[in-house]
């Protein structure tokens, strides 16, 4: 018993509050309980961990104790579709700062949670480097290296280049985010929404989580026409898990779906279909008459027509 309340806290503290802060390779990974040595999944590997996974498991992708925001995490994924233009990215500005490895993590911070004001990196920054414990840390506090790291943030914030890419990346990246929830709210399992990402929301390690959520806001839109894409694609789908209870209760079957599109039913009566890479062009549903609930270019979400 004794071993098994030591353990958590230290791996807790050596894995995800240490080496989290020093291993950079792509900072999307690393996150609470995931692997950052597991880039990727197949679709094939994914409808296998579908079909094991107890129906009562919570399928989250942001909580309360997250690194970075599922949709922060999206928009550095979409980094891996251009490594070229990142590449290029990187190398004109990594020299910036004295410390490589530090200098990696905030180019990432910055295209991650593009926009972000100073105020919001700086005290990631502060935090992330005392984590690391390598150049500063919160017992050994060394002010004048982080004085200069945070001056090399600021530079990126005003690095109109950098902001051009940023905003490129986060179409992407927020495409790869509505994919994400949709996947969230129907595969087996009970999803998760935190505080505040009902809308899009790129945030970063706490306290950045936590700040103030503007309920007035989301009240306001949820019952609108003006409903931005993620909260429209959340409203249409819990909508639908309203009509059809039994389905998202029954089962879940994989559909052929052709390379680079994730696609399955649930219960027989709701089919939905992302497209991992290129969009749902040629994307032929199962037999039988299927209405549409929600489609894009990228996304489908349909029922069987009764």
């Amino acid at each position: 018993m004794r071993f098994q309340q030591t353990t958590p806290p230290v791996h807790a503290k050596g894995v995800e509050d240490t080496a989290f802060y020093r291993w950079h390779r792509l900072v999307a990974l690393n996150e609470v309980g995931g692997d950052p040595g597991r880039f990727s999944l197949s679709v094939a590997d994914f409808h296998a961990a579908n079909l094991a996974r107890p129906p009562g498991s919570l399928l989250a992708t942001t909580t309360h104790d997250t690194k970075r925001t599922g949709d922060v995490r999206a928009r550095l994924a979409a980094i891996a579709s251009e490594p070229a233009e990142w590449e290029a990215i990187v190398q004109a500005r990594i020299g910036g700062w004295r410390e490589p490895n530090e200098a990696y993590l905030i180019l990432q911070t910055v295209v991650g949670a593009w926009p972000l004001d100073a105020e919001r990196l700086e005290l990631y920054l502060e935090k992330a480097l005392r984590e690391a414990k390598l150049s500063t840390s919160w017992i050994d506090q060394n002010e004048e290296w982080e004085a200069g790291a945070k001056r090399f943030a600021a530079g990126l914030l005003a690095d109109e280049e950098l902001a051009d890419y940023a905003r490129r990346l986060a179409e992407h990246g927020d495409r790869i985010s509505l994919g994400m929830t949709l996947l969230k709210l129907s595969t087996p399992g009970v999803p998760d929404l935190y505080q505040g990402d009902e809308l899009p929301f790129h945030a970063l390690v706490d306290p950045d989580n936590r700040r103030p959520v503007d309920w007035d806001l989301r009240r306001r839109l949820v019952g609108s026409n003006e409903a931005p894409a993620k909260l429209g694609l959340i409203r249409t789908t819990l909508a639908l898990r309203r009509r059809r209870p039994a389905a998202f209760a029954g089962s879940y079957e994989p559909v052929e779906a052709g390379e680079g599109v994730c696609a399955f039913t649930r219960g027989g009566e709701v089919l939905v279909a992302v497209a991992v890479r290129g969009d749902l062009t040629g994307f032929l549903p199962p037999p039988g008459e299927w209405r549409d609930v929600l489609r894009t270019e990228h996304l489908l979400l349909a029922e069987r027509a009764k």
